[in-house]
Protein backbone atom coordinates (compact mmCIF):
# COMPACT_ATOMS: atom_id res chain seq x y z
CA UNK A 1 0.00 0.00 0.00
CA UNK A 2 1.78 3.86 -0.96
CA UNK A 3 1.94 5.65 1.63
CA UNK A 4 1.45 9.97 1.35
CA UNK A 5 4.93 11.56 1.99
CA UNK A 6 4.99 13.99 4.76
CA UNK A 7 4.19 17.45 3.98
CA UNK A 8 7.13 20.08 4.61
CA UNK A 9 7.10 21.68 8.15
CA UNK A 10 8.07 24.81 9.21
CA UNK A 11 8.02 24.81 13.36
CA UNK A 12 5.89 21.73 13.22
CA UNK A 13 3.66 23.45 11.30
CA UNK A 14 2.39 22.52 7.66
CA UNK A 15 4.44 24.84 4.87
CA UNK A 16 2.89 27.18 3.62
CA UNK A 17 0.42 27.38 0.67
CA UNK A 18 2.43 28.56 -2.50
CA UNK A 19 0.42 31.59 -2.56
CA UNK A 20 1.71 32.32 1.49
CA UNK A 21 4.94 31.47 0.44
CA UNK A 22 4.98 34.18 -2.07
CA UNK A 23 4.37 36.57 0.89
CA UNK A 24 7.04 34.83 2.73
CA UNK A 25 9.47 35.78 0.14
CA UNK A 26 8.24 39.24 -0.79
CA UNK A 27 8.36 39.49 3.54
CA UNK A 28 11.70 38.22 3.64
CA UNK A 29 13.55 40.13 0.64
CA UNK A 30 12.36 43.66 2.51
CA UNK A 31 13.56 42.22 6.07
CA UNK A 32 13.98 39.56 7.70
CA UNK A 33 12.15 40.24 10.72
CA UNK A 34 8.28 41.13 10.51
CA UNK A 35 4.46 41.07 11.83
CA UNK A 36 1.92 39.37 9.71
CA UNK A 37 -1.88 38.59 10.55
CA UNK A 38 -1.36 34.94 9.50
CA UNK A 39 1.10 32.41 9.90
CA UNK A 40 4.35 33.76 7.83
CA UNK A 41 2.28 35.70 6.11
CA UNK A 42 2.14 39.32 4.32
CA UNK A 43 3.70 42.09 6.56
CA UNK A 44 1.00 44.31 8.58
CA UNK A 45 1.64 47.87 10.22
CA UNK A 46 -0.86 48.08 12.83
CA UNK A 47 -1.71 45.19 15.13
CA UNK A 48 -5.20 45.83 16.92
CA UNK A 49 -5.49 44.77 20.89
CA UNK A 50 -6.72 41.70 21.94
CA UNK A 51 -10.45 41.32 22.61
CA UNK A 52 -12.81 38.50 24.47
CA UNK A 53 -13.41 37.55 20.79
CA UNK A 54 -11.26 36.05 18.55
CA UNK A 55 -8.98 37.37 15.63
CA UNK A 56 -6.66 39.76 16.91
CA UNK A 57 -3.86 37.11 16.97
CA UNK A 58 -0.72 38.33 15.05
CA UNK A 59 2.36 36.61 14.32
CA UNK A 60 6.20 37.69 15.07
CA UNK A 61 8.39 36.13 12.48
CA UNK A 62 12.16 35.88 11.75
CA UNK A 63 13.62 34.85 7.97
CA UNK A 64 16.56 32.51 8.53
CA UNK A 65 19.12 29.67 7.36
CA UNK A 66 21.76 30.24 9.38
CA UNK A 67 21.98 28.08 12.32
CA UNK A 68 21.27 29.53 15.66
CA UNK A 69 21.32 28.30 19.54
CA UNK A 70 18.87 30.89 20.21
CA UNK A 71 16.61 33.59 19.00
CA UNK A 72 14.84 36.52 21.07
CA UNK A 73 11.28 38.20 20.40
CA UNK A 74 11.27 41.57 21.69
CA UNK A 75 7.86 43.99 21.03
CA UNK A 76 8.61 47.58 22.64
CA UNK A 77 5.83 49.54 23.04
CA UNK A 78 5.78 53.39 23.74
CA UNK A 79 7.43 55.29 26.31
CA UNK A 80 5.04 55.95 29.40
CA UNK A 81 3.01 52.54 28.40
CA UNK A 82 1.37 50.37 31.54
CA UNK A 83 3.06 47.32 29.30
CA UNK A 84 6.43 48.35 27.97
CA UNK A 85 7.97 45.04 26.28
CA UNK A 86 6.56 41.60 25.60
CA UNK A 87 9.66 39.29 25.29
CA UNK A 88 9.35 35.25 23.47
CA UNK A 89 13.32 33.41 23.87
CA UNK A 90 13.29 30.24 22.32
CA UNK A 91 16.55 27.92 22.92
CA UNK A 92 17.76 25.49 20.41
CA UNK A 93 20.76 23.02 22.41
CA UNK A 94 21.51 21.16 19.08
CA UNK A 95 21.45 24.37 16.46
CA UNK A 96 18.07 25.56 14.32
CA UNK A 97 18.94 27.01 10.89
CA UNK A 98 15.04 27.86 9.59
CA UNK A 99 12.67 30.16 10.11
CA UNK A 100 10.65 31.05 13.21
CA UNK A 101 6.78 32.70 13.54
CA UNK A 102 5.31 32.86 16.89
CA UNK A 103 1.91 33.83 18.10
CA UNK A 104 1.82 36.83 19.58
CA UNK A 105 -0.99 39.28 20.98
CA UNK A 106 -1.63 43.07 22.37
CA UNK A 107 -3.33 42.53 25.63
CA UNK A 108 -6.26 45.37 26.48
CA UNK A 109 -5.28 48.10 28.89
CA UNK A 110 -7.78 50.05 30.49
CA UNK A 111 -7.53 53.48 28.98
CA UNK A 112 -5.55 52.20 25.95
CA UNK A 113 -2.27 53.08 27.13
CA UNK A 114 -0.41 51.21 24.63
CA UNK A 115 -2.33 52.69 21.63
CA UNK A 116 0.35 54.33 19.24
CA UNK A 117 3.92 53.07 17.94
CA UNK A 118 5.65 49.85 18.63
CA UNK A 119 9.18 47.92 17.50
CA UNK A 120 9.61 43.93 16.89
CA UNK A 121 13.85 43.60 17.51
CA UNK A 122 14.37 40.09 16.77
CA UNK A 123 18.06 38.96 18.45
CA UNK A 124 19.87 35.73 17.11
CA UNK A 125 22.58 34.08 19.47
CA UNK A 126 22.06 37.96 21.35
CA UNK A 127 23.27 39.63 18.46
CA UNK A 128 20.31 41.89 16.90
CA UNK A 129 19.32 40.85 13.95
CA UNK A 130 16.61 43.33 12.28
CA UNK A 131 14.03 45.10 13.56
CA UNK A 132 10.19 46.42 12.50
CA UNK A 133 8.22 49.49 13.31
CA UNK A 134 4.27 48.92 13.82
CA UNK A 135 1.36 50.56 15.69
CA UNK A 136 -1.22 49.24 17.78
CA UNK A 137 -4.66 50.13 17.35
CA UNK A 138 -7.45 49.82 18.92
Amino acid sequence: MPTKAAKPQINASTKPAPKDSVALSAAAAATPVWVSQQFFGAAVTQVKQSTSSPGNLYWLNFSNSKVINSIDFIVTFKPGSTLTTHHQRFSFPGGYGGSTSTPFAVPPWGGNPIIGPAVLTVLANGLPIGSYNFSVIP
